[in-house]
């Protein structure tokens, strides 16, 4: 097979789970890729030397090329920096590979990738399965867009609601075909240079979160078909690297606006209104069944969350008042 794919991976912080990520990147695709690129999000944590040590002897020694970020600027920064760098320094390369640090693989397939490309029109995002690293266990990786009614499904939590309006739940259950869907997980997916030559690189305006969500939309709106692919899977542990979902604190104020963002940008300033009334509206049908099923109210959700939600979105909400004068 041609070399033509790149692999970028945005580090911050987690270059021992990056390391076991190029580890099995070696032993696997060494002579079917271009080139990696990792681009450190200003880590300043000894992360580039550790990595320049590792790499020293392996066999992806010339193929691994590491660039230092300036800034933290989040997960669409790093990638657009990786991304453009590959497109500009090696022009025959046709499709990128963005891989969290957190991801590694075992069997996989690119010819059945590229073959996925050749076969189907017009194909913009093409994801990958993934599975837990600790028990080998499917995960979901094939979603729906999240929609403002959406917030009602996931504040009420109702087991009969989300049967009867499955479109407007995000998440699908794992499948071992190779399906097409709304969107991918960030974690590992391909997108090939003529996508971006249509709709452009990704929104910065993302921190983290939501950032693929909107690349996803972006390529649908745009024409290009996305899809997950079952046959090739990554094995990682959902949040190991931001922690977000697993910990029982608050979320972080990025998490936030990222979600409002997301819901402003593409259903206008009424459609995030609405995705908050609809939480809103969802919570007390929680509560009521909570009591009477007994569930323990409080760990349901991030700690504050429903707070810190309207107390982000109402000061952006007052922000987008203060632009439109």
């Amino acid at each position: 097979m041609n070399k033509k794919i790149s692999i970028v991976i945005v580090n911050y912080r987690t270059t021992d789970l990056l390391l076991r990520c190029l580890e099995s990147l070696s032993n696997v695709l060494v002579e079917s890729i271009n080139n990696v690129v990792i681009v450190d999000n200003l880590s300043n944590d000894g992360s580039l030397e550790k990595l320049k040590r590792y790499i020293s002897g392996q066999a992806l020694t010339n193929k691994i090329e590491l660039i230092e970020a300036d800034r933290n600027g989040g997960f669409s920064f790093g990638n657009n920096i990786g991304t453009k760098y590959c497109f500009d320094k090696y022009p025959e390369v046709e499709y990128i590979w963005y891989l969290n640090p957190d991801a590694f693989i075992r069997d996989f397939s690119l010819d059945h990738i590229i073959e996925l490309y050749s076969q189907a029109g017009n194909v913009g995002v093409v994801g990958t399965g993934q599975r837990s690293s600790s028990s080998g266990l499917a995960r979901s990786s094939s979603f729906n867009f999240p929609r403002p009614f959406t917030e009602f499904l996931l504040s009420a939590r109702v087991g009969p609601l989300f049967r009867l309006f499955k479109n407007f739940v995000v998440s699908r259950p794992p499948s071992e075909e190779i399906e097409e869907c709304d969107w991918v997980s960030g974690a590992s997916f391909f997108a090939p240079k003529a996508l971006f030559q249509k709709i452009g690189y990704w929104d910065e305006q993302y921190f983290l979160y939501f950032e693929e969500v909107d690349f996803c939309k972006r390529s649908k709106a745009s024409g290009f078909s996305v899809f997950s692919d079952q046959n090739n899977c990554v094995y990682h542990e959902d949040e190991s690297t931001t922690g977000v979902g697993r910990q029982p604190g608050r979320r972080p104020g990025f998490w936030f606006h990222s979600r409002w963002y997301f819901y402003h940008k593409h259903y206008g300033l009424l459609g995030a209104i609405c995705a908050d009334l609809s939480w809103l509206l969802g919570r007390p049908i929680f509560w009521i069944g909570a009591v009477i099923l007994g569930k323990p109210i409080r760990k349901a959700d991030p700690k504050s969350f429903t707070w810190d939600m309207l107390r982000n979105d109402i000061r952006l909400l007052f922000k987008s008042f203060r632009r439109d004068d």
